[in-house]
């Protein structure tokens, strides 16, 4: 019958939905974990990041004419400088990277979280619309019951009815006999 197909496709996909809603739940579980991961390393970098910004302005940069009074040749001079501009080319690359590292994760996991938001909401339509057609299916079956009781009501009366009925020939039989037992007396 096409609601009892409705309910095992309806419970075949719910199935499948739960299934798809646990590997949703394992991804975040796992991308959980390297979030947690992602975190510690860009806590590690960042706080790096602080502490060499930090002692680099305590100690102040030297400006380019302190460099060049206080350097021993003009090559370790620029390679003074050289050294400042890298670790400054450093610090925005890495104050980027850090960025960029937050940012990517926070997505994935949204992304994620909302998959299984969508996920868990299919899920639970398909639960009401089970249930909807389990309620329909018991319906179905009430009003069944309640035909046969009727048709099996009916039936006794038919067979009362045709018990009458054989009672009322067997009568009329009789009659006609005696009748035709009367008129063959009166003729």
């Amino acid at each position: 019958d096409a609601i009892t197909a409705n309910i095992a496709t309806a419970e075949s996909y719910q199935q499948e939905l739960g299934v798809r809603i646990g590997m949703a739940e394992a991804r975040i579980r796992r991308l959980t974990d390297s979030l947690a991961g992602a975190r510690a390393d860009h806590e590690a970098r960042t706080g790096g990041l602080r502490r060499r910004i930090r002692l680099r302005y305590m100690a102040g940069e030297p400006s380019p004419v302190q460099m060049l009074l206080t350097g021993r040749s003009m090559a370790a001079t620029l390679a003074d400088a050289r050294y400042f501009s890298d670790i400054t080319a450093y610090d925005r690359f890495e104050l980027r990277r850090i960025d960029s590292t937050a940012t990517v994760i926070d997505s994935c996991k949204h992304s994620i979280e909302r998959e299984s938001r969508r996920l868990k909401g299919l899920e639970e339509e398909k639960e009401r619309e089970r249930i909807a057609l389990v309620s329909e299916r018991e319906n179905q079956n009430d009003l069944l019951k309640k035909i046969r009781e009727q048709k099996s009501k009916y039936a006794e009366k038919i067979r009362e009815l045709e018990s009458e009925q054989q009672r009322l020939n067997c009568i009329i039989d009789d009659l006609v006999k005696k009748k035709i037992a009367a008129a063959k007396k009166a003729g």
